[in-house]
């Protein structure tokens, strides 16, 4: 008996449920008739069958008819469901296996190359013999001798500047290309590791060299570890830890059972590996971060999205936030201890029956009550935490979805306000639209629950 599995690409298990009901058949628009549309709507799902892992869904118009573009694999970015006319997407040839950019409403506006692939603004294009630099538009901007093939995971590319690339081997070597001046630079060594501007070489345990890539010596002796980023310098060599800022150079000494890592703006956090003996967050003149109580901060989180970092503390029912470059505390209260973590200026705290909700921004804070995660034993007795529950924020609002005996999602304004609340797995698209898997079904729905589109799910089994 030979199973097709399909699985789709979402967050949290679905319950898939119902008898499988063909839904009426969709209007099927060909690609000419596609480019009058001015958005596209992408669902995901996931097959594979045997070694096949490649990733795949349904495009739709902004009218929600189906596209037929059964020609090509799309490599759409993960969780982005809404396009727009002229976007690029890479997409491989199922017939050839190469590789192209594709323009939403147009087709096909490369060459076809070896393999291909988008890094930040940019596309990494591969030939049998070179490697071309895209710009965000699919122009050539660089072309390179680079022949290792990146699409099986020999090499990779560090995009340093238009003018600067780093193609990194494993190998064990390491080329720069400079592009305005037409040269490349090949380094050797045991065990490279390359940043923007210098490279490390770890020859033996404990033993690291740091070079610039004119492969100049940035110290005069090896150390266990080195970093550097725009707040400073830090490197452990024979268990003292350094750190050089604009302003100031300190060494310090911990234990062997402590880990020392910068936070920027002057202070260090010490994680501690001994059970009982806290962590904890203190300025380079060895003065422990405490707050308003005399407590000292015992662990940290960071927003990357808003480039900040923070300093917290669970005591007495309170929890302590304290912002490291303002040098500023916020204190909320009535808090039960939970999971913290923060995105984009949110943080949520995670107990078993409740998520609390904090704009830190806006200064507003909330809670969202749901049966989040309970304790449970494995057949040896080991406990561990069985979780539930996923809060996504999305312009408008917050959605939780929910695994709790069956499948449902909630959708909260900003202020934790509950606006609606439907059965399934939802994700945001735009404002008033959202992708929906419920049961055996996959669709767009609106506000009111009312389903936009509605196909039934690749899912099956072949007995």
């Amino acid at each position: 008996m030979k199973k097709i599995l399909i699985a789709f690409l979402v967050v949290l298990s679905i319950c898939f449920s119902g008898c499988r009901v063909t839904p009426p058949a969709s209007k099927v628009v060909d690609n000419s008739v596609a480019t009058t549309s001015n958005k596209y709507y992408y669902l995901y799902f996931y097959g594979y069958q045997e070694n096949d892992d490649t990733s795949q869904g349904g495009w739709l118009t902004e009218d929600y008819k189906e596209i037929n573009n059964s020609e090509f694999n799309f490599y759409a970015s993960y969780g982005q469901n809404l396009y727009h006319k002229d976007d690029l997407i890479c997409v491989s040839s199922v017939k050839t296996g190469e590789y192209a950019l594709y323009k939403l409403g147009k087709g096909i506006v490369s060459s076809w190359y070896d393999y291909l692939y988008q890094s930040d603004d940019k596309f990494i294009a591969q030939g049998s013999k070179l490697t071309y630099i895209l710009n965000k538009n699919g122009d050539k901007i660089s072309t390179i001798d680079f022949s290792q093939s990146l699409k099986t995971g020999e090499s990779y590319f560090r995009l340093v500047t238009d003018d600067k690339i780093i193609a990194i081997s494993f190998d064990k070597t390491i080329t720069v290309y400079d592009i305005k001046n037409n040269t490349k630079k090949v380094i050797t060594g045991t065990q490279l590791s390359a940043f923007d501007d210098y490279y490390t070489d770890s020859v033996a345990e404990n033993k690291t060299w740091v070079y610039d890539y004119d492969c100049n010596k940035l110290l005069d002796f090896s150390v266990d570890r080195y970093e550097k980023d725009e707040d400073g310098i830090t490197y452990t060599k024979d268990g003292v830890y350094t750190i050089i800022t604009a302003n100031d150079k300190k060494d310090f000494t911990f234990s062997k059972d402590q880990y020392e890592n910068y936070l920027g703006s002057g202070l260090i956090f010490i994680n501690s590996y001994t059970q009982n003996v806290d962590s904890y967050a203190m300025d380079l003149n060895g003065n422990k971060i405490v707050n308003v109580e005399g407590k000292a901060y015992n662990k940290n989180i960071d927003d990357y999205e808003k480039k900040a970092a923070f300093l917290y503390l669970f005591d007495a029912g309170s929890l302590y936030i304290y912002d490291i470059k303002a040098k500023t505390e916020k204190v909320l209260n009535n808090i039960q201890e939970g999971d913290v973590s923060l995105d984009n200026g949110i943080l949520t705290i995670t107990s078993d029956k409740k998520i609390h909700v904090y704009n830190m921004e806006q200064n507003i804070d909330f809670d969202i009550v749901a049966m989040n995660k309970e304790t449970k034993y494995d057949d040896q007795g080991n406990q561990y935490a069985q979780n539930y529950s996923n809060l996504t924020q999305f312009e408008d609002g917050f959605i939780l979805t929910n695994t709790y005996k069956n499948t449902a999602s909630t959708v909260y304004d900003k202020n934790g306000k509950e606006l609606f609340s439907e059965p399934g797995n939802l994700s945001y698209i735009e404002k008033g639209k959202y992708l929906i898997y419920r049961g055996n079904y996959v669709g767009i729905i609106d506000e009111k629950g009312n389903w936009l589109y509605k196909t039934l799910s690749p899912m099956m089994d072949d007995d």
